[in-house]
């Protein structure tokens, strides 16, 4: 990881080997992080209009609004992208089992096998992290992961709900026009 900050003009040099010529950056993320900034810094010069955060929730504004390829003097480019407002996870559930590995190991032993290795009493991954086998943070990871999940697969399902709904509505009317035309 690299800190650098365009305001205070600190931390360039370490870019430089992600610099180099013949090179391509992208900058990503969220509105009002300094992307914009950063390649103001870089050209010496404002060529993108940038703005400051909200003061009320210290949130970025959507200044960026299109993506934009930038040279570098020293020959690399440099992509700018409007900010990202979210990201959703869409079909990461495949990727937990190996991405948490060790957790799905260590969930074995659990007492339960519904266990969601938050408060739940015999809950060997929760040991794990008490007795210093597995890392608080990874675990804190994992779990606000799996409730992200939880809930992008809830909306996902209420979305195919409506979409059934509304494809299957026709079937209704055409069932009532069927009894209208019965009855004559």
């Amino acid at each position: 990881m690299v800190t650098v900050s365009a305001r205070e003009g600190s931390g360039f040099a370490a870019l430089d080997p992600f610099l180099a010529a013949g090179t391509m950056v992208v900058l990503v993320g969220s509105s009002g992080v300094g992307k914009s900034t950063l390649i103001n810094a870089l050209l010496h010069e404002e060529v993108q209009e940038t703005g400051d955060v909200r003061s009320c929730d210290e949130k970025g504004r959507h200044t960026t609004t299109v993506r934009q390829l930038f040279r570098l003097p020293g020959g690399a480019l440099v992509i700018d992208n409007p900010g990202i407002r979210e990201i959703q996870l869409g079909n990461a559930a495949a990727g937990m089992g190996e991405t948490f590995a060790d957790i799905a190991e260590l969930a074995e032993g659990c007492r339960y096998r519904d266990c969601r290795h938050d408060h739940e009493p015999g809950c060997a991954v929760r040991s794990a992290v008490e007795a210093g086998i597995l890392p608080k943070k990874r675990l804190e990871s994992y779990l606000r992961l799996t409730k992200e999940l939880e809930f992008y697969t809830e909306k996902n399902e209420i979305g195919l709900k409506r979409i059934e709904k509304k494809n299957y509505k026709w079937i209704g009317k055409a069932a009532k026009e069927f009894q209208k035309d019965k009855r004559y």
